[in-house]
Parts: C-alpha cells; sequence; structure tokens
C-alpha cells in the first residue's frame, strides 16, 4: 500500500527544512510526481539519475540546495518540465552543458541564476520559443549575447546581469515586445542600445555597469573618432631632422594649385588677355545690375 500510494503522489514539498545527506532512494517510486520543491535545505547529493527519469515532471526546484556539481544533460529528459529552479548552487559548466532545444519545448521559467556557470550562453536556448523567464544572472559566463535572442518571442523576463558578457545588445532583441524586465547591468557590453519602444521604457538600472549608450541611459552615443598617430605622421629625414609631412603636403598642394591655375595665364598672353576681358565684362555687368 506504501509504495502504491507514492506511486500516485503528484506533489511533494519538502522546502525550508534542514535535510542533510543524499536524497532518500525511496522517492524514486514517485513517478508520477508533476510537482517537486526540495528547495533550501542542505542536501550534499548531486541530482540523482533517477530524478530525470520522471517524465510527468512539470515544476522542479532545488535552489538553495547545496549543489556543487555540472549540470548532466539529462536534464533534457523532463519533457513535460514548465518550470526549472536551479539558483542559489554551486553548479558548474562549460560549453554546450544546457541543450535545450530539442526536449524541453514545454518549459517557460528557467532559473540558474547565483551558480558558477561559465562558458558561453548556449545559442539552443534560443530555441525555446514558449520561454517566458530566463535568468542567468550571478555566473561568470562570457562570449556575447546569441544574436537570435529575438526568436525567444514569448519572454517576459530576462536576466543576464552581472557576468562578463561582451560585445554589443544584439538588434534583434528588439523583437522582444512582451518582454518587461530586463537586467543586462554589470557586464563588458558595448555600444549602443538597440531602439525600441519597450527597451527605451525600461529604467536605466537595466544597463548600468557597461559602457553602452543611447535611452534610457543619460549619455547619448556620439560617433568615436580614431584619434591620429602623430608619431606615424613625423618621420626623421635629411640627417636626423624631424619632418611633419602634413604640412610639407600642404605647402606642395598651395603650390600645385597655384600654377595649375595661374601658370596658364602667366605663360600665355592670348589666354591672359581672354582672361582679363571676361573679367572687365563682368565688371560692366554687375554695376550694371546695382545701377
Amino acid at each position: 500500500m506504501r509504495s502504491l500510494v507514492l506511486h500516485n503522489l503528484v506533489s511533494l514539498d519538502l522546502s525550508f527544512n534542514s535535510f542533510q545527506g543524499p536524497i532518500p532512494v525511496d522517492l524514486q517510486n514517485m513517478t508520477s510526481l508533476r510537482h517537486l520543491n526540495l528547495s533550501y535545505n542542505v542536501f550534499n547529493s548531486s541530482i540523482p539519475n533517477w530524478l530525470y527519469s520522471f517524465s510527468h515532471l512539470e515544476f522542479l526546484d532545488l535552489s538553495t540546495y547545496n549543489l556543487q556539481v555540472t549540470i548532466s544533460s539529462s536534464i533534457g529528459n523532463l519533457t513535460s518540465a514548465i518550470s526549472i529552479d536551479l539558483s542559489y548552487n554551486e553548479l558548474g559548466g562549460k560549453g554546450k552543458v544546457l541543450e535545450y532545444s530539442t526536449t524541453l519545448q514545454l518549459v517557460n521559467i528557467i532559473d540558474l541564476s547565483k551558480n558558477n556557470l561559465s562558458g558561453e550562453i548556449p545559442k539552443e536556448v534560443t530555441s525555446l520559443r514558449g520561454l517566458q523567464s530566463l535568468n542567468f544572472s550571478f555566473n561568470i559566463l562570457t562570449g556575447r549575447i546569441p544574436e537570435n535572442i529575438g526568436d525567444m518571442v514569448s519572454l517576459e523576463s530576462l536576466d543576464f546581469s552581472v557576468n562578463q558578457l561582451s560585445g554589443h545588445i544584439p538588434p534583434s532583441m528588439s523583437k522582444l515586445t512582451f518582454l518587461s524586465k530586463l537586467n543586462l547591468s554589470m557586464n563588458h557590453l558595448i555600444g549602443r542600445i538597440p531602439s525600441s519602444t519597450h527597451l527605451q521604457s525600461l529604467t536605466a538600472s537595466s544597463f548600468v555597469g557597461n559602457e553602452l549608450c543611447g535611452l534610457p541611459l543619460a549619455n547619448n552615443c556620439t560617433i568615436n573618432y580614431v584619434k591620429p598617430n602623430t608619431e606615424n605622421e613625423r618621420s626623421k629625414d635629411f640627417g636626423g631632422l624631424e619632418v611633419d609631412w602634413f604640412y610639407v603636403s600642404m605647402a606642395l598642394g598651395f603650390v600645385v594649385g597655384f600654377w595649375v591655375v595661374w601658370g596658364p595665364l602667366l605663360m600665355n598672353k592670348h589666354w591672359r588677355f581672354l582672361y582679363f576681358q571676361f573679367l572687365d565684362r563682368l565688371g560692366n555687368k554687375l554695376r550694371g545690375v546695382v545701377s
């Protein structure tokens, strides 16, 4: 009877306790679970492999769980998952440890904040068109924000703050019309914030701690002129004398321009006569107009 009850259980909440040690193996018989909350405990084991076989599990909360391992690729077996919260742990991982695109199509909340995740944000995550909330904040992620982040058209909340992301904010982010909460602060992002009504309506705190410009920030974007290298413009010739070729080129240009215009007039008497005759006629016409 006990095993039958455990097998049919659909919700289990053991959060906010002081449970220690590994997760009891007896829980592996609860294959009908749809809601499992083990958060705010001090379990010192990794996520057991049998948990990934819970194909009916929709809500999984292992936040503040003291996890200290990498995320297994078997998490993709949770094909019914809607919300996965693994925040406030010490999870590590690098590269494509989160390839969700082919399996977790139903998930709409992913929270992996405050862990030790490293490497680049996996491009596969942008294939989760139904995802509404994504939180990778307080990790050590590097590289660029995926260019096709705008494909996640259902996103309402996006938090990549306090990482080491670099490069520009992808223009496709302007397509996230449902986005009401965005936090890209405290990274190494540069350049102009993409123009869109919803991005410009956010608070400046969403972008601080970067080298960004444009609304909603106070600093306007200006053209960055490249400062000329004056050392390369100068060379030492003629026995070690320093020659500034900028002024030399100006002088040569003046001389060439002078002789191109005035040289023919000075050397050709007939052209000089026609030129002054033209000026005399032009002067007479101007005097007639004035009078």
